[in-house]
């Protein structure tokens, strides 16, 4: 079967800018990649971005639409990346992408900004169609980001893109796959080391693995003094849904303010989202907050400089104090929990 993907680095999801994948893939020395989303499923993916690097640039960028499962949309990622039911309608599934990505990634360190929601999606995609996980090294540009650049407000994509000076069209797949290998490029270049593993090793942080039956996620190396263990809270108004965490989880053990709307559900809702993954959601930015969620206009206006609420006013001061709290959006909160 040929699998349609298109090349470039524009965001028209048309016709006229697909090819036919050729049968050798591009060549790398590792890979950057990115999907989006149909629905709060992760096994729901409806495109993929790869960007091939090879002697220190970006060599190739390549990105495919994908039938989600049903060809069903949220209308929530939808706003989010403009890709619709229409487009991925004749388009191949999963089952039908997934040998020609294995070709492009297999023996390869794979690098994502955010790995954690696309390696999920990966790994819940394999679930749903039926093939076993493979063996993959790969690596995070956000956790990077935090080890290299510890005063940065967010480590949102386009907050860290614009910190490395790096234009992108975001959420087109095959330019946030382009921003994170950028990322990790300029990385590199920061600490003077050239391969992957150097990055992490300099940087302290863990690669993740994915290998049969299994993985274990990327994560930074934690020293004895931040290592230690976090007793798990609860909010007054809500209750855990189960007795079991991952305690490698971003929120375990945090707290988690919310200020601006969210498109996607009830702020209420979303409390009990920070409750499940034992966090415990706060009302008010303080000393002890660790994250503080905005929604996406919210986060624009944050990029900007310009209309900041007044939890976003009181994170900046407490972050220019010393306190590491860190600002994501509702795209972000999303791929965590």
């Amino acid at each position: 079967m040929r699998v349609s993907f298109t090349v470039g680095l524009d965001r028209h999801w048309s016709e006229s800018c697909t090819v036919r994948l050729q049968a050798d893939a591009p060549s790398g020395d590792w890979v950057a990649l990115d999907f989006e989303t149909a629905t709060a499923s992760r096994g729901s993916a409806c495109a993929l971005g790869l960007a091939y690097v090879e002697g220190g640039r970006v060599a190739a960028v390549e990105r495919v639409l994908i039938q989600p499962p049903g060809n069903s949309y949220d209308g929530f990622n939808v706003m989010i990346h403009g890709i619709e039911p229409r487009m991925t309608a004749d388009s191949p599934t999963f089952a039908e992408v997934w040998p020609h990505l294995l070709t492009r990634v297999a023996g390869k360190p794979v690098v994502a900004h955010n790995a954690s929601f696309d390696v999920s999606v990966l790994r819940r995609s394999l679930e749903v169609s039926g093939h076993p996980y493979p063996e993959l090294e790969y690596y995070c540009t956000r956790i990077l980001a935090q080890r290299r650049w510890p005063e940065l407000p967010s480590y949102a994509l386009e907050l860290v893109a614009d910190h490395c000076g790096i234009a992108f069209g975001h959420h087109d797949p095959g330019e946030d796959a382009r921003a994170s290998a950028e990322i990790a490029l300029r990385i590199a270049e920061d600490l003077g080391v050239i391969d992957l593993q150097q990055v992490a090793e300099t940087a302290g942080v863990r690669p993740g693995h994915m290998f049969a039956g299994g993985h274990e996620a990327c994560g930074r190396i934690r020293s004895s003094a931040d290592g230690q263990h976090r007793r798990r809270w609860t909010a007054d108004d809500f209750t855990p849904e189960s007795d079991q965490f991952d305690e490698g989880h971003p929120f375990y053990g945090a707290e988690v303010v919310f200020t601006g709307t969210l498109q996607s559900m009830p702020r209420q809702r979303a409390m009990q989202q920070v409750v499940n993954v034992g966090g415990r959601p706060g009302t008010g930015v303080s000393t002890r907050t660790d994250f503080l969620v905005v929604g996406e206009t919210d986060l624009r206006r944050l990029r900007c400089g310009e209309k900041l609420t007044s939890k976003m006013k009181r994170a900046l001061v407490l972050r220019e104090s010393g306190r590491a709290i860190e600002i994501i959006g509702e795209r972000e909160f999303l791929e965590f929990i």
